[in-house]
């Protein structure tokens, strides 16, 4: 009866896999720009995962929803990326004055416009996400590219909500700073010269 158990355990495993394995590579890659160490970093994430996975269907103490173990599997994918970044601490973390007031949503946010961004346009963002401090650009990616919700992303960081909120914001004005020109096109924030600096 155990190995009926574990057997119909492991297509759920693989499903999950299935279902977010674009995801994890997507996060990986904004986050390692060595396309052979992001697929280390992959296998390395999933393989934790199964590991994971197994121990707790064979020990049914807690029973994790979908969603928790999608969290858990980005987890693993953010201590991953952390190793293989090497990453300094960020020394200029201090507190940015520029006005947020309508800076809240996705920067990327679909509108009318969003729908026209050229190749050459959407290049040009996720070469400047990628040129964003590891710590800021990890909350953008989880947030604005994948469709995280904050929770969620503050979950799979292991950090405070309000670390997660000033991360996340610096990342996204520096976004927009990138962006001046197609500000008011491709996102729901003021034109560009309404800004206040």
């Amino acid at each position: 009866m155990a190995q009926s158990a574990k057997t119909e355990s492991v297509p759920e495993l693989r499903e999950l896999v299935k279902e977010n394995d674009r995801r994890v590579f997507s996060f990986i890659s904004y986050l390692v720009f060595d396309p052979e160490a992001a697929e280390v970093a992959v296998l390395n994430s999933f393989s934790e995962f199964g590991k994971f996975y197994r121990r707790s269907v064979a020990s049914r103490r807690t029973q994790y929803d979908s969603d928790q173990l999608r969290i858990r599997l980005f987890q693993l994918v953010w201590k991953e990326a952390k190793s293989l970044s090497g990453a300094p601490v960020p020394l200029s973390l201090g507190r940015d004055t520029r006005l947020l007031n309508e800076a809240t949503t996705d920067v990327l946010a679909k509108s009318p416009d969003a729908e026209a961004l050229d190749e050459r346009t959407v290049e040009r963002i996720t070469d400047r996400v990628r040129t964003l401090d590891f710590d800021f650009r990890a909350p953008l990616v989880l947030r604005d590219i994948l469709k995280f919700s904050d929770e969620e992303a503050t979950r799979i960081l292991g950090i405070r909500w309000g670390v997660y909120r000033h991360r996340l914001n610096r990342a996204r004005l520096d976004l927009v700073d990138c962006l001046r020109g197609r500000v008011s096109s491709v996102s729901s924030l003021r034109p560009a010269s309404e800004l206040s600096l």
